[in-house]
C-alpha cells in the first residue's frame, strides 16, 4: 500500500541525489519577466547542511510563489548552473509557457514533508537527457478554473459534473473509476485530487499493493491516520463506549486502528474472526466518518483490486452511514453500469495527452496515428512509446509542433510491431537493465539497500553505485508516496516487464536474494505471503509451502476468505503427496491445508467445495475411511457413552492440534449437512466431531459440540436428551472458563428452551445472548439470538417488541452478504407486517431479497408466507402455485425448531382455502393432495414442538365438518402455552366457521391486545362472507 499523505524522501542520503561523493547541493533559479534567470543561494545564517539547504530553498520557493503564482522556478541537484544547464532548462519550460516550481524526478522524491509535487512527465528536447519534470504542489489552493484538465475531456467533464450534482447533498457519494492497467486511471485521479484540493476540500488517498497483507485494513488504517492524526484513539474509544462494546474489545479496536500495522498477520491482534468480519468494517467506517465530521474531505482508494474483501466490505458500510464525504474508488477490471469507464482513447483525446507529455502545442496526425497503433490507445503503453521514440531520435521539433521523424532520414530503430513496453528498456545498457531487472523482483517498495541485494544476486560484478546515480533510472522507478526512503516502478505494468527480461537463473537468484533478507527478520517485520512468493519463484518448494501455510491459517483467522484459499491452493499444488511415504507431518499439513482451504469456501458461500475439501481432509486425517464415510466404531460409542453418563471425557486424553483441526472439520461438515436438511449425515458428523475432541479432554471445543448436538435433538423424543447434552456443556463450560463458549451453549439452550414452550426463560437467554454478542462484535450471533427472541415475542402476542427484535435482526442482517441471513429477516419481517399491516406489506418484506436462502424448510416456509400474501390479496390459485413451490422444496425433510412454524401453518391456510375459496378450488384433485401432505408435515410438526398442537387442532377444525370442538382445544392448548395470538386465532376461526358472535369479540379484543390490526380486519370481512 502506499499513500498520498505526502512524498517521502527517494534515497537513503543527500550525495545519492547529487550523484557526488561529497555534502548535498541545490540550486534554484528563477526567469523574470525579461527572461532573465536568477539563482537564488544561501543567505546570511542560513544552514550549508544538505536536507536543511533543500528545506530552506522550498520554502524560498513557496514565498515566490506565493506572491506571484506565475513565477517560474527550478530546483536542480549540484553546485552551480555554470554549465548554463539551468538556463537552458528555464528557457524550454518558458516555451511550454509553464509555471510554478519544476525539478527532475529524483529531487521531487526527496521532498520533506508536508511538500508534494504532480508529476508533468517527460519533455523531450530540454536536455540531453530525457527530463522527467514535476511540479510542486502549490501550498495555497488555486481557483478550479485554473486546474488544467486532463486529456479525456468529455470523460474529465462527466466526472465533474457528477461531483459537482451530487456536492450540495449532505451525504457520502462514492464515484467508481474502473479500466484495464495501463489506461491512465491513475493519471486522472491524480488530475482529480488537484481539482479537488483546488475547490478547498481535504483529500486523503492510498494506493493498494498485491504484496498488501491481507486482513490488516492496512489502507483504511493509512487513511484514518491522515484524517485524524493524534485524534485516532479518542474517537475510536468514544464510539464504542456509545456502543456499549465490551472494554476488552475496545482496547483491540483502538490498538488495531491507531497502531503501526505490522506485516505479520499472525500477530496477536486480540480480535476474534468473527469480529474481523462482523463488527470490524462497519466500526472502521464509522471512525473515518465521525474523524471527517462536517469538514469537506475527500477519500480516495486507488487499485482496490488489490484489497482483500473483508477491507473492501467497508466501502459498503459507508454507504450505509449519514455523513458528507466524497469516496473516489479506482479499480482494475470491467466497469460496472454505474462506474466511471477507461477504455482505450479516441485519436482525439489521445493528441491531447501527447501535447500534455510533450508540452508542444501541435502534434501531427501522423505521429498521433502512429502512437495510437503502437499502443492501442493506452496512455501509459503511449508515453513509453513516446519515451522510445525520443531515444531513438524519432521525434521531430519544428516550432511549437511535433512530427514522427521519416525513417529514411533518420534510420530505421526497429520494427514499428515491436513498440511494446520491453521496448522501453532495450536502448538502456545492459547493467542498467539488469539493475531495473534485479528491482523489479520486489512486488512491494524496496529501499536501495533490497535493490542493491537482489541486484547483486542477480549479476554480481554490477557497478551499483554507479547504475544507481544514473539519471535514466529516475525514468522508471520513482519514490513511493508516503514511504520514507522506499522506492517502487512507477507502475506495476513496467515492473512486470523489465522482470519479463531478466534470465530465469538470475530471476530465481533475485528471488532467493528477496526471501533469505525478509527470512533474516523478525516474523513481525515480513508477509509470509510474500515471503511465500519468493520462496516458491527460487524453487524452494518445502520453505514456500510452510510459508503458505502460515500465511493461510493466518488470512482465515482474520476472515480473508479470497486470500486464505489463494495461500492454502499454493501451498497444496507445491505439496507432493507420492513423496511423503507415510511421514504423518506431511500427511496432516496437507489435512490442515485441504480444511482451512475448505472452512473458507465454506464462508464464502461455496458449499459443495467445501464439503468435497473438507471430506478430502478428514481422510487423511485418518477419520474416514473414504471420502463422505463417517462409520460409528463401538470404541466411539464406549467413549461417547462414558461422555454421556459422566459428563467429562475419559482420562488420559493427549491435547493435539491435528485432533483439534479433524474435529474441526467434522463439525463444519455436521453444520452443512445440519441446514441441507441431511439429519442422517449431520448426526454422523456430529458424533465423529464430539469423539476427536473428546480424545483432546475438556476444552471450548467439547462443551460447544456437546451444546451442538442438542440443537437437532431439541424436538425429538426422548425430550430429556436434549436438555441432557445442554446440561453436559454447561458443566463443562464452567470448569474449563471460556465466556464466548458458554454463551453459545446459554444460546444452544434458549432454542430447547423456545421449543419446549419455555418461553420467559428463553426470551432471558435470548436478551442476555443478544447483549454479550452485541458488545462483543459478534453478527451473527445477535442475529441467532434476535431470532429466538423473535419468535417468543410472536407466540406470545407481543407483535411489538416482535417488531423491536426483528428490527435488530434486519439491521445486522443487512450488514451480511449471505442470504440465510437476510431470509431470515425477510421471514420475521413479513410475519410481522402480516399480521399489523397486511398482505401487501408483508409481500415486500419477502420481496426484499430475491434469491432466498437457509436450508430448505426455510426457503419454503418464505413460500408459504407469500401464499398467504396471495391468498389475502384475492388470488387463491396463486396462492395454490406457491404452496406446491414450498412442498417440492421441502421435500422429505423435516423442521429442525420450532422457529420453522409456518410448514405447518399451511395447513391452516388450506382450511381457510377450502372453507371460504371458491368452490372449483376445494373440488380440484391436486387441492386434496397437496392438503394431505401438509397435513402429515402439520402432524409430525406437533409432536416435536410444542406450539404445533393448537396449529393442529386449527387445522383440522378448518378441513373438518364438526361444531367446532377442535377450535375449542385449540385455544386451551395456545392458552396453557401463553401463546396469546394462537389463541386469539383458534377463537375467532371458532366464531367465523362455528357461529358464536361473543366469541369472535373475545377473539378480537385478544388480537388488538396484540396489535394485529390487520389480523381483525381479516377476521371481520371472513365473518362477512360466512
Amino acid at each position: 500500500m502506499t499513500t498520498g499523505s505526502h512524498t517521502g524522501p527517494a534515497f537513503d542520503s543527500a550525495e545519492q541525489a547529487t550523484g557526488t561523493g561529497g555534502p548535498a547541493a541545490w540550486c534554484l533559479w528563477e526567469r523574470d519577466e525579461d527572461e532573465i534567470d536568477h539563482p537564488h543561494g544561501l543567505e546570511a545564517g542560513d544552514t550549508t547542511d544538505g536536507a536543511d539547504l533543500l528545506k530552506v530553498l522550498l520554502a524560498r520557493a513557496a514565498g515566490i510563489l506565493e506572491e506571484n503564482p506565475a513565477a517560474l522556478l527550478v530546483l536542480m541537484p549540484g553546485r552551480a548552473g555554470e554549465d548554463g544547464t539551468a538556463s537552458q532548462l528555464l528557457g524550454g519550460l518558458s516555451a511550454m509557457e509553464l509555471d510554478g516550481l519544476i525539478m527532475d524526478e529524483r529531487t521531487a522524491g526527496m521532498l520533506p514533508p508536508p511538500y508534494r509535487t504532480e508529476r508533468i512527465g517527460f519533455l523531450p528536447g530540454l536536455l540531453a537527457e530525457p527530463f522527467c519534470a514535476h511540479r510542486l504542489e502549490a501550498r495555497k489552493a488555486v481557483t478550479a478554473e485554473k486546474v488544467t484538465p486532463p486529456a479525456r475531456a468529455d470523460l474529465w467533464n462527466w466526472l465533474v459534473e457528477r461531483i459537482e450534482k451530487n456536492g450540495e447533498r449532505d451525504s457520502i457519494h462514492q464515484i467508481n473509476i474502473t479500466g484495464p492497467a495501463g489506461a491512465g486511471k491513475s493519471h486522472l485521479i491524480g488530475a482529480l485530487v488537484t481539482w479537488l484540493v483546488s475547490r478547498g476540500m481535504t483529500v486523503a488517498r492510498v494506493s493498494c499493493l498485491p504484496s498488501d497483507v491481507p486482513g490488516t485494513f492496512s489502507a483504511w488504517r493509512e487513511l484514518l491516520s491522515q484524517i485524524g492524526g493524534t485524534r485516532v484513539p479518542e474517537v475510536v474509544k468514544s464510539l464504542g463506549e456509545e456502543l456499549t462494546l465490551d472494554e476488552g474489545l475496545v482496547k483491540n479496536l483502538v490498538r488495531f486502528l491507531s497502531e503501526p500495522i505490522q506485516a505479520d498477520p499472525a500477530v496477536e491482534s486480540g480480535l476474534t474472526q468473527l469480529q474481523y468480519k462482523d463488527i470490524l468494517p462497519e466500526f472502521t467506517a464509522a471512525v473515518l466518518v465521525r474523524l471527517v465530521g462536517s469538514l469537506p474531505v475527500a477519500v480516495i482508494v486507488d487499485d482496490i483490486q488489490w484489497m482483500d474483501e473483508g477491507s473492501q466490505s467497508v466501502v459498503s458500510a459507508l454507504g450505509r452511514l449519514e455523513g458528507s464525504l466524497l469516496l473516489v474508488i479506482g479499480r482494475r477490471g470491467q466497469p460496472a453500469p454505474e462506474d466511471i469507464p477507461l477504455g482505450p482513447m479516441s485519436l482525439e483525446e489521445h493528441r491531447h495527452l501527447l501535447t500534455e507529455l510533450s508540452g508542444f502545442e501541435r502534434v501531427t496526425d501522423e505521429l498521433n496515428h502512429e502512437i495510437h497503433r503502437i499502443s492501442g490507445g493506452l496512455p501509459l503503453v503511449s508515453r513509453e512509446a513516446m519515451a522510445v521514440m525520443s531515444k531513438r531520435r524519432r521525434l521531430l521539433s519544428m516550432g511549437g509542433t511535433l512530427d514522427l521523424a521519416a525513417e529514411s532520414e533518420i534510420g530505421a530503430a526497429g520494427s514499428k510491431g515491436e513498440m511494446t513496453l520491453t521496448e522501453r528498456f532495450r536502448d538502456l545498457s545492459p547493467r542498467l537493465r539488469a539493475l531495473l531487472g534485479a528491482c523489479a523482483v520486489w512486488r512491494e517498495p524496496f529501499t536501495r539497500k533490497q535493490a542493491e541485494l537482489t541486484a547483486l544476486a542477480c549479476s554480481p560484478g554490477i557497478d551499483f553505485k554507479t547504475c544507481w546515480e544514473s539519471s535514466s533510472l529516475g525514468e522508471f522507478i520513482v519514490s513511493a508516496p508516503g514511504a520514507r526512503g522506499r522506492f517502487a516502478f512507477y507502475h506495476d505494468l513496467l515492473r512486470e516487464a523489465a522482470l519479463s527480461l531478466l534470465s530465469d537463473r538470475d530471476r530465481v537468484a533475485g528471488h532467493g536474494a528477496a526471501l533469505e533478507w525478509m527470512t533474516a527478520k523478525s516474523p513481525r517485520d515480513f508477509s509470509p505471503s510474500e515471503a511465500a512468493f519468493h520462496a516458491r519463484e527460487s524453487g524452494r518448494d518445502e520453505e514456500a509451502m510452510d510459508l503458505f501455510d502460515r500465511a493461510a491459517r493466518a488470512a482465515l483467522g482474520r476472515f480473508a476468505l479470497r486470500e486464505a484459499r489463494e495461500a492454502a491452493r499454493a501451498a497444496l499444488e507445491l505439496d507432493r503427496p507420492a513423496e511423503h511415504g507415510g511421514n504423518p507431518v506431511a500427511i496432516a499439513r496437507r489435512a490442515r491445508l485441504l480444511q482451512i482451504e475448505g472452512e473458507a469456501a465454506f464462508h464464502w458461500g461455496m458449499v459443495e467445495d467445501a464439503v468435497t475439501l473438507l471430506e478430502k481432509a478428514l481422510v487423511l486425517y485418518g477419520v474416514s475411511p473414504r471420502q463422505g464415510q463417517f462409520p460409528i466404531s463401538p470404541g466411539m460409542l464406549m467413549r461417547h457413552g462414558w461422555l454421556f453418563i459422566t459428563g467429562r471425557p475419559k482420562s488420559g486424553a493427549t491435547a493435539s492440534p491435528v485432533l483439534e483441526g479433524a474435529a474441526r472439520a467434522a463439525l463444519m461438515l455436521a453444520e452443512i449437512s445440519y441446514f441441507q436438511n441431511d439429519q442422517k449425515r449431520s448426526a454422523e458428523c456430529c458424533i465423529t466431531a464430539l469423539d476427536l475432541a473428546s480424545k483432546n479432554g475438556e476444552s471450548a471445543v467439547l462443551a460447544s459440540l456437546c451444546a451442538a448436538i442438542a440443537c437437532p435433538m431439541s424436538g425429538r423424543r426422548p425430550r430429556w436428551l436434549a436438555e441432557r447434552y445442554r446440561d453436559i456443556a454447561r458443566a463443562m463450560i464452567g470448569r474449563v472458563g471460556d465466556q464466548t463458549e458458554k454463551t453459545y451453549i446459554e444460546h444452544v439452550g434458549c432454542l430447547v428452551d423456545l421449543d419446549k414452550g419455555r418461553w420467559q426463560e428463553a426470551m432471558n437467554r435470548a436478551a442476555g445472548n443478544v447483549d454479550y454478542w452485541r458488545s462483543h462484535g459478534h453478527g451473527r450471533r445477535v442475529e441467532e439470538a434476535a431470532t429466538h427472541a423473535f419468535f417468543v415475542a410472536y407466540f406470545q402476542g407481543n407483535l411489538s417488541k416482535a417488531a423491536e427484535w426483528a428490527g435488530i435482526l434486519n439491521e445486522s442482517a443487512v450488514k451480511r452478504t449471505d442470504r440465510q441471513s437476510r431470509t431470515w429477516a425477510a421471514m420475521m419481517g413479513s410475519l410481522h407486517a402480516l399480521a399489523c399491516h397486511g398482505p401487501k406489506e408483508a409481500e415486500a418484506q419477502c420481496r426484499q431479497i430475491a434469491n432466498h436462502g437457509g436450508d430448505a424448510i426455510t426457503q419454503a416456509s418464505i413460500h408459504v408466507m407469500r401464499a398467504i400474501c396471495a391468498w389475502r390479496s384475492g388470488n387463491p390459485w396463486q396462492a395454490m402455485e406457491r404452496l406446491r413451490d414450498a412442498e417440492d422444496l421441502a421435500g422429505t425433510h423435516a423442521p429442525v425448531s420450532s422457529t420453522q412454524f409456518l410448514i405447518a401453518d399451511a395447513s391452516v391456510l388450506l382450511g381457510e382455502m377450502r372453507v371460504w375459496g371458491p368452490p372449483e378450488l376445494s373440488e380440484d384433485r391436486q387441492f386434496g393432495d397437496l392438503t394431505s401432505r401438509f397435513m402429515k408435515r402439520t402432524a409430525q410438526f406437533a409432536t416435536s414442538f410444542e406450539i404445533g398442537m393448537p396449529i393442529l387442532l386449527c387445522a383440522k377444525g378448518l378441513h373438518g365438518t364438526g361444531g367446532g370442538g377442535e377450535f375449542l382445544k385449540a385455544g386451551k392448548a395456545a392458552g396453557r402455552l401463553g401463546a396469546k395470538f394462537f389463541e386469539a386465532r383458534a377463537k375467532c376461526f371458532h366464531a367465523v366457521k362455528a357461529g358464536g358472535a361473543g366469541v369472535l369479540e373475545d377473539g378480537l379484543d385478544l388480537l388488538a391486545q396484540c396489535g394485529a390490526e390487520a389480523e381483525i380486519a381479516k377476521f371481520k370481512q371472513l365473518s362477512i362472507k360466512t
